[in-house]
């Protein structure tokens, strides 16, 4: 499984970023919205950020939000433009998404080794610094169990995903 070091730092960054904001308090900066349908499930995240940071010389934007449990994460790399689909699948890292969805138990996230599962996020509206889009894909999930073994892939389905944030 092929995953970009750079993209995941972001997330991760983005990640302890979100959790010191999470409580609502004065001066807190919730930047937008995010909803999509995980498995069938409707879930419209909260505590929604987007940063955009530089990694290794490179741009990456990444939007997160949280749902109890639920985490998501939307990163995509260079300059954000209206029109623009990012997939899993790019020729060109430069074109390429990552999404990662971490549930109560588990986290998942686009396996690039396989074609099929293919992730997508079409930029609708890029204005200054508001961003709108749509993002769908398939996630693997294959964590070692106990004892050494590898155990089964698992997988998550996101349909119908939908964001709208500024980006700080």
């Amino acid at each position: 499984m092929k995953i970009r070091k750079p993209a995941l730092l972001l997330a991760f960054i983005a990640g302890m970023f979100m959790l010191n904001a999470c409580t609502k308090e004065k001066g807190t900066s919730i930047t937008g919205t995010l909803s999509a349908n995980v498995d069938g499930t409707t879930i419209n995240f909260a505590n929604v950020v987007a940063v955009k940071a530089v990694v290794d010389n490179q741009s990456f934007t990444n939007i997160q939000g949280t749902n109890n449990k639920d985490t998501l994460s939307i990163t995509l790399p260079g300059n954000i433009t209206s029109g623009k689909t990012y997939t899993s699948t790019a020729a060109s890292d430069d074109d390429k998404a990552l999404l990662l969805y971490s549930g109560k138990d588990d986290d998942y996230f686009n396996d690039d080794s396989d074609d099929t599962k293919i992730v997508t996020v079409n930029i609708t509206s890029a204005s200054g610094n508001v961003y709108q889009g749509t993002f769908k894909g398939n996630l693997t999930n294959t964590i070692v169990i106990g004892g050494g073994g590898s155990g089964a892939a698992k997988y998550k389905v996101v349909t119908n995903g939908k964001f709208d944030v500024k980006v700080n």
